[in-house]
């Protein structure tokens, strides 16, 4: 039965159809909305060894036919009828067996007038869905629009599928765009005027707040003019009132604007939300309705593996993107795509800010009509159907292109004309920044300004990269610890606002007990083969220990990440990737919240929003460790991007980890709105802590809930003498020392580093970037050193060890100086039960036991295995202290290694050969070159 919205009807085709692959084939019955995914049809999927993305149970690329039968009711006629289908991919339609035309549109609905096609009573409807990939060019087929690595390409057609009636003379389109500075919004309409001459036509406006019943609608605005036969476009001009309700992050007001025109037979009436806001840019900062704003984002991929597709419901974005607001998240950029209408609707509710992005990453060639063709009809697609929204604020061409500039603004400026109001990038990571911001760009999203020169990260605006693309990984792994850092220097020879690209990508490892979450259509064989191969290599017990040690330091290192972009004056914002995890491209497991969203037990989001968020307490100091004779220099200060000037007292504490009170603090602060404040210092002696100490320094802002925390590690300055020296140290294991140890001696062993570089790895200090597979190719065909591959140490915290050098089981910043000077040794020839007392995770393709520190019994002797290099020891107060930490450990009565390992054993230890796995290479379209 037909069903009405506004003044039309509409007719939903929702339900029954049938599927085939040609149009003689046997037909089976289906129900859409749907894909073939859903319905199992397609080609069985054997390759159950796949690792570089989920895996869908079935595939399918080509034409499928959907039929159905339609009786057009009686009310329609006389009517325009338009077939209405929310989201597919390329599409051609039949009514009665006469084609009606095709769409290619891949993020926006196809919408057929299909009037002159039906007949009275039973009309047959059919629709052929087909994905093949050669109907775009080939930087579409990388897309996330399209690839099998995040949505998959699917066949089928999802959300709304319906018919609707629309009169004589209806209303086509209808776009917004607010004008504060005028307090009214230009309306442009198209409306086809189907009757066979000019018509007088009244048009009435009228806008109602969203959810504001206690707000009086406003004048209703009525203007008369003539339309011409067939399409007419018409701009109109609707004054909002003296004191219009503006729409932001801060207050996300909505309003509806009813639109109706009425000729002297018919009536047509539709109504669009949108919002008063405007987001502009000033200098290097944004801007919304005059306010500055930091944009506090996520990449999106689109990874969705119950259905292998976007929600498409209202509700469902509701619950998403209220998610993200829980952890702070005011920005989405969505990687290559564009998400359905729904998820507009429920971010213009949230008061979130979104980036679609056109389906394309690749190069941009000069002068090819193809690809400019496809960016004019796609880009104008999204734009008309989409920009009304007030949450729709920003668009880019694609990510991380390359080819000609002279192209993209040559679309930059052909989507102008349709839409001025929203910001535009030529694309997200372009030349991967090398190249800079370019002329006619509002925006710029980066990872660096410029090419890298001799000045070490001075250009940089991310901290953590590829070893292919930056020297040793970037800022975190290659300076040493310290909340100074900022990119300062890199934004100085940018003029817009800069947001930090795709920043993070910390590998944590895998808690295989999702796997039975994955009911829907995509599989996680790559998670099952990895699983595998950790219980192969014997370390299966230890899974949930790696999951959660690597998730602790992952969160710390976001942390780090997020506040060094927050903490530079004038900075636009940051678009994490990711906060949840990327199951494709290798199986790029880098998120807080797995792929469905729940979190992973690392870092709750009451902490996550602590720093991320609008106004958020920020720790400035040199480093994390100190002296007891020192005294603790710390600038504290405010990040305001609230609303207001901020005028409020700021708590700080430090304590100790048993809650003990070191010191406190009251100080009063100003912050104009969107600014940093000034520094307000903080001076604390630190000479009445006595022993090893983790001291916690916390600041609370009044305004926020959350207290936010830092872990800081002070020493003694003067070390306590060994009363008794049981232990000899020794760098090598010669006859002698191993005769000595052998007959009773106790042991502590630096090995030199050269001697074991092919059994041994480079010390990593943060987790490795992405995922080893993609980038160890990239890196091996670019002649680059290649990550070390590692994820964090695990350790019991309560090993008497750790008595001189507190510690959590996890990697922390009292970690960064000892990691970067060792070699963990590779293990893999000990036995299932050796567990070395400072393990290293490696990665999910490698595998590796890693030893950092390590005990066995060797004869009658006990040894004791450091992988740091001492001599470097003694230049940090962290690396003194663990230095001292191994000494009494060794000479003490709490050294007794349970593990007793025999002379050939240790032999093939120290010595055997170390064979790498075959780690097939995951392709990527950006050129690292």
């Amino acid at each position: 039965m037909p069903q009405r919205s506004f003044s039309r009807e509409i007719l939903p085709l929702n339900g029954e159809w049938f599927l085939s692959y040609n149009e003689n084939q046997n037909q089976t019955k289906v129900t859409l909305p749907g894909t073939m995914d859903e319905w199992g049809k397609g080609n069985p999927n054997q390759n159950k060894n796949e690792t570089k993305h989920l895996s869908r149970l079935v595939t399918y690329e080509g034409k499928a036919y959907y039929t159905r039968q339609i009786e057009v009711p009686p009310s329609f006629q006389g009517q325009s009828i338009f077939l209405y289908l929310e989201r597919t991919k390329h599409t051609t339609v039949f009514v009665n067996n006469d084609e009606v035309g095709s769409c290619n549109s891949l993020q926006t609905p196809h919408c057929y007038n299909i009037t002159n096609q039906l007949k009275p009573g039973i009309n047959q409807l059919t629709i052929v869905v087909d994905n093949s990939k050669n109907f775009y060019p080939a930087g579409v087929s990388n897309s996330h629009a399209l690839v099998e690595h995040t949505q998959t390409n699917w066949n089928g057609i999802l959300g709304n599928i319906h018919l609707e009636a629309r009169p004589q003379c209806y209303i086509d389109s209808v776009n917004i765009s607010p004008n504060l500075e005028k307090r009214l919004i230009n309306i442009r309409l198209n409306i086809s005027n189907n009757s066979q001459k000019e018509t007088l036509a009244n048009i009435q406006l009228q806008a109602i707040p969203h959810h504001h019943t206690k707000n009086n609608p406003l004048s209703v605005k009525t203007t008369n003019l003539t339309l011409k036969k067939g399409n007419n476009s018409i701009e109109l001009d609707y004054p909002m009132g003296d004191a219009p309700l503006l729409w932001s992050e801060y207050t996300p007001h909505l309003y509806v604007l009813s639109t109706s025109v009425k000729i002297e037979n018919s009536d047509d009436t539709i109504k669009t939300v949108f919002g008063m806001r405007k987001l502009s840019t000033e200098s290097t900062q944004f801007s919304i309705n005059g306010k500055k704003t930091y944009l506090r984002g996520k990449h999106d991929a689109c990874v969705f593996p119950l259905t292998g597709y976007p929600p498409m419901t209202k509700n469902e974005w509701m619950d998403y993107l209220g998610k993200l607001s829980t952890y702070g998240i005011n920005y989405i950029r969505f990687h290559s795509w564009t998400p359905p209408r729904a998820a507009f609707e429920a971010a213009d509710e949230l008061g979130i800010y979104l980036q679609p992005e056109i389906p394309y990453w690749g190069a941009i060639p000069d002068s090819n009509k193809e690809i400019l063709d496809f960016y004019q009809e796609e880009g104008k697609s999204i734009i008309q159907a989409y920009s009304s929204h007030p949450s729709f604020v920003m668009l880019a061409l694609g990510n991380e292109l390359g080819g000609s500039t002279q192209t993209m603004k040559k679309i930059v400026d052909f989507y102008r004309t349709y839409n001025k109001d929203i910001l535009y990038s030529f694309g997200s990571n372009n030349y991967l920044g090398r190249e800079g911001h370019k002329q006619g760009e509002d925006f710029f999203t980066t990872c660096r300004v410029g090419e890298d020169h001799l000045n070490g990260y001075a250009n940089h605006v991310r901290s953590s990269f590829a070893f292919a693309d930056a020297e040793g990984g970037g800022i975190l792994n290659a300076c040493y610890p310290s909340t100074r850092i900022t990119y300062k220097e890199a934004i100085t020879s940018c003029p817009i606002p800069i947001i930090s690209h795709e920043a993070g990508q910390f590998q944590i490892y895998p808690d295989f007990k999702q796997i039975e979450k994955y009911t829907g259509v995509l599989k996680p064989w790559n998670l099952q083969t990895f699983h595998t191969r950790i219980q192969e290599k014997n370390m299966g017990d230890q899974v949930q220990d790696f999951h959660r040690a690597s998730g602790k330091w992952a969160a710390q290192c976001y942390k780090a990440d997020f506040e060094i972009a927050l903490r530079t004056p004038g900075f636009g914002g940051i678009q994490l990737l990711d906060l949840q995890d990327f199951p494709g491209q290798g199986t790029a497991l880098v998120g807080l919240l797995d792929v469905f969203m729940d979190n992973k037990g690392a870092m709750k989001a009451e902490e996550f929003s602590s720093f991320c968020n609008q106004i958020v307490p920020l720790a400035l100091f040199d480093r994390y460790t100190w002296f007891n004779n020192e005294t603790l220099h710390i600038d504290l200060q405010i990040a305001n991007y609230s609303e207001h000037d901020l005028k409020t007292p700021v708590k700080w504490t430090l304590k100790n980890k048993n809650g003990e009170l070191i010191h406190q603090g009251l100080i009063d602060t100003k912050t104009a709105q969107g600014t940093l404040s000034p520094f307000y210092p903080i001076t604390c002696s630190l000479k009445k802590i006595l022993i090893p100490t983790q001291l916690i320094l916390s600041i609370s802002v009044a305004e926020n809930t959350n207290p936010n925390t830092y872990n800081l590690w002070v020493y003694p300055a003067q070390l306590e003498q060994q009363a008794k020296t049981t232990c000899r140290i020794i760098t090598d294991m010669n006859k002698d020392a191993f005769k000595d140890l052998s007959e009773g001696a106790t042991l502590l062993w630096f090995p030199k580093h050269e001697h074991l570089t092919d059994i041994s790895l480079d010390g990593l200090a943060i987790p490795d970037y992405w995922n080893y597979a993609m980038f160890k190719g990239i890196s091996e065909d670019m002649k680059k050193p290649v990550s070390p591959g590692t994820l964090s140490i695990l350790t019991n915290p309560h090993h008497p060890l750790f008595k001189n050098f507190p510690t959590d089981e996890h990697t922390d910043w009292q970690w960064w100086f000892i990691i970067k000077n060792s070699r963990p040794l590779i293990l893999d020839a000990t036995p299932k039960e050796f567990k070395p007392i400072i393990q290293v995770i490696d990665n999910i393709e490698r595998n590796h036991k890693l030893g950092l520190v390590f005990e066995m019994k060797v004869g009658n002797g006990k040894l004791l295995i450091s992988m740091i290099n001492p001599k470097k020891m003694n230049e940090k107060p962290e690396g003194k202290q663990f230095l001292h930490a191994l000494i009494s450990y060794a000479n003490s009565s709490d050294f007794n290694p349970s593990y007793i390992c025999q002379p050939d054993e240790f032999q093939r230890i120290f010595s055997h050969k170390v064979v790498p796995p075959n780690i097939i290479k995951v392709e990527n379209p950006t050129d690292y070159r």
